[in-house]
């Protein structure tokens, strides 16, 4: 098990920052790659507001996130305004996470959050790297579904959710599976329903759902794939089924 290390919190450059504390400066670390002094590879799926960067500093590789933390949803401001910015509260859960033996997740070492006018319009994320393939470079992913339900089971013990389920987000490491893109958006039982919908609905991975609340939001998340698959194809949206066989498909 992971030894406890406590968060540190303070001001500095017009940001919040967050560190985990064991004995690194991980701020300067971010300060000296604003500045072009430590060499860095833009990942090539980044996108324009959510850059990432693979980069390495005395001997160790890190993933470093630029994000911009604006939403215009009611119920996404709303839940901000109850739990809070979405990066330093994932560090926390994290943490406890990593703390307690959760072995299939990225470290979080740093959390820089400048605040606006109800939003985080910057955010930078410093994270652990792990090396390995994405099962999305495997000719076919069925020999890892067992292991893949056990990881994600793992997850969820520690009441982290994937949500973002895709096979570019789980490394091939050398000690087993790892999911590198966790969240904590939303309820837990809300997360850990889509999971099992979207591993079904994906990778054709029966998730075995435990009790009657859970099957009961397995449902619920089910419902919502379907109405959001029905928007998409009045809509015209790419990612919508392509033909009647497919929306039907779909809603099983």
């Amino acid at each position: 098990m992971a030894s406890r290390r406590a968060i540190r919190h303070d001001r500095r450059g017009g940001f919040n920052v967050y560190q985990k504390d064991d004995g690194r400066d991980y701020w300067d670390v971010l300060q000296r790659f604003l500045k072009g002094e430590i060499k860095a590879e833009r990942h090539p799926h980044t996108i324009a507001d959510h850059r990432v960067y693979f980069l390495e500093d005395g001997g160790r590789r890190y993933v470093l996130k630029h994000d911009w933390e604006v939403d215009r949803r009611f119920e996404v401001r709303l839940w901000r305004r109850i739990r809070g910015p979405f990066y330093s509260q994932l560090m926390r859960r994290v943490n406890l996470a990593v703390d307690a033996g959760c072995d299939v997740i990225q470290e979080i070492y740093l959390v820089a959050e400048r605040e606006g006018r109800r939003a985080y319009p910057e955010t930078y994320a410093l994270i652990q790297y792990i090396p390995g393939e994405s099962l999305a470079m495997q000719d076919s992913i069925v020999k890892y579904h067992p292991e893949i339900v056990k990881t994600v089971q793992t997850l969820h013990r520690h009441r982290l959710a994937f949500l973002d389920v895709h096979s570019r987000n789980i490394i091939v490491a050398g000690d087993g599976l790892k999911i590198i893109d966790v969240s904590t958006r939303g309820t837990f039982l809300l997360g850990r329903a889509k999971d099992a919908v979207r591993l079904g609905r994906r990778y054709g991975i029966d998730f075995p759902s435990r009790g009657a609340v859970e099957k009961f939001m397995v449902g619920v998340v089910r419902v919502q794939e379907w109405l959001r698959d029905l928007l998409r194809t009045i809509k015209n949206h790419p990612e919508a089924p392509k033909n009647r066989e497919e929306f039907l498909e779909r809603r099983k």
